[in-house]
């Protein structure tokens, strides 16, 4: 469509989605980062590990139980993490 045709909202829009392929870009980008660093550090000094507190193990075990997880399943492109 000719550019000076296009409605501001149509232009506004497609501005919006630009910008937000780049946050989704940007956390993907981070979170990717964060994820290397703490394998970093995990490997390179296994003895800060520790065991979760039984307590905090129960709660996330309560908070889970019926839900079905399968860990090889792709996260969907809008995935945030929070």
């Amino acid at each position: 469509m000719d550019k000076r045709l296009q409605s501001p909202k149509v232009e506004h829009y497609d501005r919006f989605e630009q910008d937000l392929e780049v946050l989704r870009i940007e956390e993907s980008v981070t979170a990717s980062a964060f994820l290397d660093l703490l394998d970093c550090d995990m490997t390179g000094n296994p003895e800060i590990l520790q065991l979760l507190p039984e307590d905090l193990f129960r709660r996330g075990e309560n908070l889970t139980t019926g839900m079905k997880t399968d860990l090889d399943e792709e996260l969907p492109d809008d995935f945030v993490f929070a």
